[in-house]
């Protein structure tokens, strides 16, 4: 049985008699084609007949149109289930499968459509990613889903008693973007098992971009779907944009026909870039947490922070500054990096800070920013692989820059 690094690096490939995979090539082609040939009128009318779910009355084609399906789309998502599929899923027991999207709100906003509908009941823990707050309440909202926030101090009738109402989907994010607040698994299942107990038990889906595949595991902890800004640390090169869902194949497969006619498949391209990243991953992820285990360690001791928080593991640190609540001394140290790059991606190879009050977090309602401690003073960073000296030196001098103009 391969490994998970091995599979990473050698996934399964097509064999025909004779001929190599690829024709021999090292590594697996770019197939830029966005059609496939038929061998016969009978192949194709089987191929189709395979996705309606009809009877086969002939051996189908392996491809016949590049937004269904090709080869770089089949190599990568199944890489994506060697990092993170489970042999047997909790709804189906079948083994889970993945697919890979066009960026990582195409796979939140495909694989959310896919299992709710007007009148449907969507839960949600908070604070999370601005841009999925945005599709719940400016899209879902106003189509008929009932889309309300959990909170960890929320009143219920006990600590572990489940809000209400029951909803369709539970949808989790932990650690949070960009606070880094995270949610207890343990208490998450004992809601999902009341919920269950009371005639339904709900989707659980869990956005893991935040922490990344490799320190967290979100199917071996209850959710039937894991869902990812592939953009981020399994690309880690800032070169593609890209989603993915791994997990139950029952429910893959209802987003997998929504994704067919949405036609948000990822690209040949976009599938090849990804397939390359994800062979280092691993190596790249915990370089980087190295990285921000030292940072988050001497950040703590400094006199310009009033606080920080690192789930202690992973290369995402939310830094609040001393100064008060407002942007004037957080925008400073931002302009004063020099190594550290602005921008408001998250685990590159390159060290990346960002101000979410004023970027990836604006739209928010203030008062709900300022209930999640998404405050003025909060700078958040994701930590790459550069010398981790030269990246204490550069954040070292913008502190100093930012509080020297009093």
């Amino acid at each position: 049985m391969k490994r998970k690094a091995t599979k990473l690096i050698h996934p399964v490939q097509p064999k025909e008699p004779g001929v190599l995979p690829h024709f021999g090539a090292a590594k697996t082609p770019l197939y830029a084609s966005s059609t496939y040939i038929f061998e016969s009128a009978e192949a194709g009318a089987a191929t189709f007949a395979l996705q309606q779910g009809r009877a086969l009355e002939h051996e189908p084609a392996p491809f016949n149109y590049a937004r269904l399906g090709h080869p770089n789309l089949v190599q990568v998502e199944g890489q994506l289930v060697a990092l993170e599929g489970r042999e047997r899923g909790q709804i189906g027991g079948m083994p889970d499968e993945a697919l890979a999207f066009e960026s990582g709100m195409a796979a939140i906003t495909t694989s959310v459509l896919a299992l709710i509908k007007p009148g449907s009941v969507l839960a949600y823990t908070t604070p999370i990613y601005g841009g999925t707050i945005q599709f719940f309440k400016d899209f879902l909202e106003p189509w008929g889903i009932h889309c309300y926030p959990l909170r960890q101090g929320q009143p219920t009738e006990s600590h572990d008693s489940a809000p209400n109402p029951i909803p369709d989907i539970l949808y989790v994010e932990t650690p949070a973007n960009p606070t880094n607040e995270q949610w207890s698994w343990d208490r998450l299942r004992t809601w999902v098992d009341q919920w269950a107990s009371n005639g339904k038990r709900p989707v659980v889906m869990a956005d893991n971009t935040y922490l990344g595949p490799c320190w967290q595991h979100p199917l071996e902890e209850g959710a039937d779907l894991v869902l990812y800004s592939a953009t981020k640390s399994m690309s880690g090169h800032s070169d593609l944009v890209c989603g993915a869902c791994v997990g139950d194949a029952s429910l893959v497969r209802r987003i997998r026909s929504l994704r067919n006619k949405l036609g948000n498949t990822a690209s040949p391209f976009t599938a090849w870039l990804l397939s390359r990243s994800l062979e280092t991953v691993q190596l790249r992820m915990q370089a980087a947490q190295s990285n921000a285990s030292i940072l988050a360690q001497r950040l703590g001791q400094h006199p310009g922070i009033q606080s920080l928080a690192y789930p202690g593991s992973g290369a995402m640190l939310s830094i609040w500054l001393n100064g008060g609540e407002e942007h004037r001394i957080a925008w400073r140290f931002l302009n004063s990096l020099q190594c550290v790059q602005q921008a408001v991606s998250l685990g590159s190879n390159e060290s990346l800070a960002c101000h979410p009050a004023s970027t990836t977090h604006s739209a928010m309602d203030p008062k709900e920013r300022k209930e999640f401690r998404i405050t003025d003073n909060l700078i958040r960073l994701s930590v790459g692989l550069e010398d981790v000296e030269d990246l204490w030196e550069d954040l070292q001098q913008a502190l100093e820059q930012a509080f020297a103009a009093g």
